[in-house]
C-alpha cells in the first residue's frame, strides 16, 4: 500500500473490531473515504470515529443472514458508483455468546455451527462480491477477503477446527473461481485471499 489516498471509497466489513477496525483506522489516517460495515456499528469503537470524521460512513449489516450481503451491496451503491477496495474482514472462529467454539474432535460437530461458519466465512464474501461487481468493474480495484492458513487442505497436519478450516477452504476456492472469471469480465479487478 502506498501512502497516497485512494480516489474512491474503501469498503471494510467486520470493521468494528480486530483487523477490520485496524484497517479502518489505517485508511482514515491516509485520508481515504471509508465505508465501514458491522452488525452494530453505532455500539462499537466505530461510533466514536464517526463523530469526528466526515470521511467515514457506517452501514449496519449482518452478513450471516441470507439478505445481508445484497443489502450491504445496495447500501454501498447508494453512496458511491465505484470502490477502490473491498476488504472483507467479517468472519467467525468462535462466538461464546452463541456457544460456538472451534471443534477439537468429530463429536463436537454441530450442523448449526457448521452452517453459520459457512454463511459468514465463505458465502457472505462471494455473495457480497456478486452484489458489488458493478462498483468494481470500470476502474482499477481490489476485492480482498481475510482467509486463513488453516484453510489449506495440504497444510492441515493437526486436524480439529472443522467448521473454520472447511469454511476458509471453501472461501479460497470461491475466490479463486471469482478471480478466473474476473479476468474476462473485470480485467482491472484484483481478487485476493489474505492470510493475516
Amino acid at each position: 500500500m502506498t501512502s497516497e489516498s485512494l480516489p474512491y471509497p474503501v469498503l471494510i466489513t467486520g470493521a468494528s473490531s480486530g483487523i477490520g477496525l485496524a484497517l479502518t483506522h489505517l485508511h482514515l489516517s491516509r485520508g481515504d473515504h471509508v465505508i465501514a460495515s458491522s452488525r452494530h456499528p453505532d455500539h462499537s469503537p466505530l461510533a466514536t470515529l464517526n463523530d469526528h470524521n466526515d470521511r467515514l460512513r457506517l452501514i449496519p449489516s449482518d452478513l450471516a443472514t441470507a439478505q445481508g450481503p445484497a443489502s450491504l451491496a445496495a447500501a454501498t451503491a447508494g453512496y458511491t458508483d465505484h470502490l477502490s477496495r473491498v476488504i472483507h474482514c467479517a468472519g467467525v472462529l468462535h462466538d461464546s455468546g452463541h456457544n460456538r467454539s472451534p471443534e477439537k474432535r468429530l463429536e463436537d460437530l454441530c450442523a448449526e455451527n457448521l452452517e453459520y461458519s459457512f454463511r459468514l466465512n465463505a458465502w457472505a464474501p462471494i455473495l457480497l462480491a456478486q452484489g458489488l461487481l458493478p462498483l468494481l468493474r470500470q476502474q482499477p480495484a481490489v476485492f480482498a477477503a481475510i482467509s486463513a492458513r488453516v484453510g489449506s487442505i495440504t497444510d492441515n497436519h493437526l486436524g480439529g477446527w472443522y467448521s473454520y478450516r472447511s469454511s476458509k477452504a471453501a472461501l479460497n476456492q470461491l475466490l479463486r473461481t471469482f478471480a478466473v472469471e474476473a479476468r474476462r469480465r473485470a480485467p482491472k479487478l484484483t481478487v485476493l485471499a489474505l492470510h493475516p
